[in-house]
């Protein structure tokens, strides 16, 4: 009796196991999201914190409805890359005072999360990619708004206001 037990149960966690394989198998991921928008860093010291940060209120179901995904179950969303970049628009003209920059998310009813990372700033650097942390932020983009923002550290002063267009570029699984 105690053998047929055992075999039942082998049978039934053989199959359970097979069908989070299989559900595995059957999602799809779509590289289709990213934001962006301009933020402005305010004139500071050397040794400074920086930090400054951008409401964004968006509709994920709407998003995943543009790019065909009507009614689709969101597994996770990673981020793929963070860009900042010197705005046109900005009189300063590099990231020569930046000694470290991180992308952060960040909501009310979650604590903030750093989704991205950068030291070492190139010398007369336009542009800045940042390293992408393994981080799911499905809980913050599935919300009707939450923040990004950038936090970071000055090696030397910022004489005028920074102007950086931030960019968060994310993939999104989704499964059954």
């Amino acid at each position: 009796m105690k053998t047929k037990i055992y075999v039942v149960l082998i049978i039934v966690a053989a199959i359970f196991s097979s069908c989070d394989q299989i559900m595995d198998q059957m999602a799809v991921t779509t590289d289709s999201g990213s934001y962006t928008t301009e933020l402005s860093i305010a004139p500071a010291s050397q040794g400074d914190h920086l930090y400054v940060q951008k409401l964004v209120e968006a509709d994920l179901k709407e998003m995943l409805a543009e790019h065909g995904f009507t009614g689709a179950i969101v597994k996770k969303i990673n981020v793929t890359s963070a860009i900042v970049s010197i705005a046109p628009n900005s009189t300063v003209r590099n990231f020569n005072s930046i000694n470290v920059l991180n992308a952060i998310i960040e909501m009310d009813s979650l604590p903030a999360d750093t989704i991205a990372t950068y030291t070492n700033t190139i010398a007369n650097a336009t542009s800045l990619t940042l390293d992408p942390l393994s981080v799911d932020v499905a809980d913050y983009l599935g919300a009707e708004e939450y923040s990004l923002a950038i936090d970071g550290t000055l090696k030397e002063p910022l004489t005028d206001t920074l102007k950086v267009n931030f960019k968060v570029v994310y993939e999104i699984v989704l499964g059954l």
